[in-house]
């Protein structure tokens, strides 16, 4: 048996700020411990970059700027490949897998394809035979030797409506360390505050959330909403909130590095997505003991069991979400010290950094003998 460290390289098409950025940087220092880890991104932005690095992940920029660039990429990562000696190269998103795939004909590796969202076109309009999604479908198919899902919605979602069909097929939650160990028990606020963390894009539902809390204000005035992050629809948003005279119930919080100071202070994490494969920022608040107001769209299900550690809602049903809501506002103590109590419980059995480790390299170990 080779006793060596196999040596892993993880892919992302930048660093933005995103759950996926923050499920690398938060694993690959556990995962280090089994593996030779390094971090590759392709384009510009770096918003990131300083967390990776004083987490001390080796972190390498192969720059990538558009179409014009995709062969000085693929020479680069080539050469990266050859000159590590990468035995596995885990990818995560188009861009990525698109210069991994073709630097794949070239020299050999493994390759596993991981699939992040949980499309339904149902649910959120969208066309998947753009050629993104044509190019994932056969990437997935005909590149990647294992393809894992992030929940059991974004693996079952890409066999019905992306013609998913590689039979090397596994399941691994995403983990992560927790953001603190220590736990205190809420309501803590007179004023009930709600927080989300994201990216201010529509697929979020930041929009819809908004409207759902202008709602519950004719009713109800002793919350508050916090928004955590930024993205195109800063302006719009914040346009919104003044419109619908809500400056001083619903806060920008702007980008923030470090959340646990603004978990610590919520009583509840809202998610409004209209897609979400599974949520990391969902299971940071857990890790804090907080209860989860979940969209019933994609994987959360799988994390926000109702009535047990949160409450799911759908969004577009008014009545009932403001319903939800508006209850959560007025919760018993009692039980929401259970509910909460019963968040920490739910992360640290099965979104914990270790369970995610300990699956994740039964997973390639399980390809290399492939």
């Amino acid at each position: 048996m080779n006793s060596r460290k196999n040596n892993l390289l993880i892919t992302l098409v930048d660093l933005h700020f995103g759950g996926i950025s923050n499920l690398v940087l938060q694993t690959t220092p556990t995962l280090g411990k089994r593996f030779n880890v390094w971090v590759i991104y392709f384009g510009p932005n770096e918003q990131m970059k300083e967390r990776f690095e004083n987490a001390g992940i080796i972190v390498v920029r192969i720059p990538y700027n558009g179409g014009k660039d995709i062969f000085k990429a693929v020479r680069g990562l080539r050469r990266f490949i050859i000159e590590n000696k990468i035995d596995i190269v885990s990818t995560n998103f188009t861009p990525d897998k698109l210069i991994v795939g073709l630097t794949r004909l070239f020299t050999k590796f493994s390759i596993v394809g991981n699939i992040h969202n949980s499309f339904d076109p149902n649910i959120t309009p969208i066309n998947l035979r753009t050629w993104r999604g044509l190019f994932e479908e056969f990437f997935h198919n005909k590149v990647s030797n294992k393809v894992i899902g992030v929940s059991k919605s974004a693996i079952e979602n890409a066999k019905k409506f992306r013609n998913l069909k590689n039979p090397n097929l596994s399941i691994v939650y995403s983990g992560i360390a927790g953001l603190t160990n220590n736990i205190s028990i809420k309501p803590k606020n007179e004023n009930i505050i709600f927080v989300t963390a994201c990216r201010f894009v529509e697929i979020k539902g930041l929009d819809r959330l908004i409207d759902r809390f202008n709602d519950v204000n004719k009713t109800l005035i002793n919350w508050e909403l916090w928004l955590i992050g930024n993205g195109k629809l800063n302006n719009s948003l914040k346009n919104k909130v003044k419109i619908l005279g809500l400056e001083d119930k619903i806060i920008f919080k702007g980008y923030q590095k470090n959340l646990l100071s603004f978990y610590e202070s919520a009583d509840f994490y809202i998610n409004s997505s209209y897609n979400e494969a599974l949520g990391i920022s969902i299971i940071e608040a857990m890790s804090v003991g907080l209860p989860i107001l979940g969209s019933k769209v994609g994987g959360v299900p799988e994390v926000v069991q109702d009535g047990y550690n949160g409450y799911l809602l759908d969004f577009n049903d008014e009545v009932d979400s403001v319903r939800i809501i508006s209850g959560a506002i007025d919760l018993d103590p009692e039980k929401y010290n259970k509910i909460a109590m019963n968040s920490l419980k739910c992360f640290q059995k099965k979104f914990s950094i270790e369970n995610y480790v300990d699956r994740i390299t039964f997973e390639y170990n399980e390809l290399l003998t492939l």
